[in-house]
C-alpha cells in the first residue's frame, strides 16, 4: 500500500498497529509499504529522525479467502454465485470455479443443469435448499455440485419375425434384444445402433423412427423417450 505524508526520507521503520512492516520510502511524501501478516485493524505509525508519526484514523486489513467449486457426476451444469457483502468477482462455472470473498461473506451458490441433466447434490456446504448452497467464508472452502444424466426409454416394435439388437456410444451395461427385451433406459445424449435380423424364411423390409438408418441399421441419439419400428415380411 502507499502511505502518503511528509518527510519521510530517512524512514526508520513502519507499524501496523505496533506490527512492523516492511517499506520503501519512494519520495519525501510517499512510502511503499506491504502489510505485515498478523496486522490487525488499528493506527499506522511512521518513524523518521526527527520523531513519530501516528495516523488519527485506524486503518482496517481485509482478509480475502477463497472459495473452490467443483462439479462431479455424469452430468453437466453451470455454478454461480452471489454474496454478501457483494464481491466484484462472483463464481461462474463454466470459465471461473474459484474467487475470492472478504472474510466473513456469505456466499450463495446456485446450480443449474444443462439439458439432459439434472441436479443430484451439493457437499461441503454450510447450508442447502434444492439447488442452492450457502457457505460462509470464515476460511478457505470448497464445495462440489453433482449433476447426473437424465435417462429415457428406447422401444423397439417389431412386425413381422426377425430380432432387433443393440449397442450404444458410451457403452452401456445392457442392451435391447428383441426376443426378450424391446425397450431399455439409455442416458441422454447416447448414440443407440439397432441391427435387424430377420428370421429364417423372412425379409427384413423396413424401419421407422429412426435418427439414420443404413440397410438393416438404425441409429438414434437419445434425447427422450423414443420408439422405433422394424418390419420383417411375413
Amino acid at each position: 500500500m502507499i502511505i502518503s505524508g511528509t518527510n519521510f526520507t530517512g524512514a526508520t521503520s513502519v507499524t501496523f498497529n505496533g506490527v512492523s512492516a516492511s517499506f520503501t520510502v519512494t519520495s519525501a511524501t510517499a512510502i511503499q509499504a506491504t502489510v505485515p501478516a498478523g496486522a490487525s485493524a488499528g493506527p499506522l505509525s511512521v518513524a523518521t529522525r526527527g520523531g513519530t508519526a501516528t495516523s488519527t484514523s485506524n486503518f482496517t486489513v481485509t482478509v480475502k479467502v477463497t472459495l473452490n467449486a467443483a462439479k462431479a457426476g455424469n452430468g453437466s451444469g453451470t455454478l454461480t454465485s452471489s454474496s454478501s457483502p457483494a464481491s466484484p468477482t462472483q463464481i461462474n462455472c463454466g470459465a471461473t470455479c474459484s474467487a475470492s470473498y472478504d472474510s466473513g461473506a456469505i456466499v450463495t451458490l446456485t446450480a443449474t443443469p444443462a439439458t439432459g441433466s439434472n441436479f443430484s447434490s451439493w457437499s461441503g456446504c454450510d447450508a442447502v435448499s434444492g439447488a442452492t448452497c450457502k457457505v460462509t467464508m470464515n476460511a478457505a472452502r470448497s464445495v462440489t455440485a453433482a449433476f447426473t444424466l437424465q435417462k429415457f426409454t428406447l422401444t423397439v416394435q417389431k412386425t413381422g419375425n426377425g430380432t432387433v439388437t443393440s449397442s450404444s456410444r458410451p457403452i452401456t451395461p445392457n442392451q435391447i434384444s428383441c426376443g426378450p427385451n424391446c425397450s431399455l433406459p439409455y442416458p441422454y445424449g447416447t448414440v443407440v445402433t439397432l441391427t435387424a435380423t430377420p428370421a429364417t424364411g423372412s425379409n427384413f423390409t423396413s424401419w421407422s423412427g429412426c435418427d439414420a438408418v443404413s440397410g438393416t441399421i438404425c441409429t438414434v441419439t437419445i434425447r427422450s423417450a423414443t420408439s422405433v419400428t422394424a418390419s420383417f415380411l411375413p
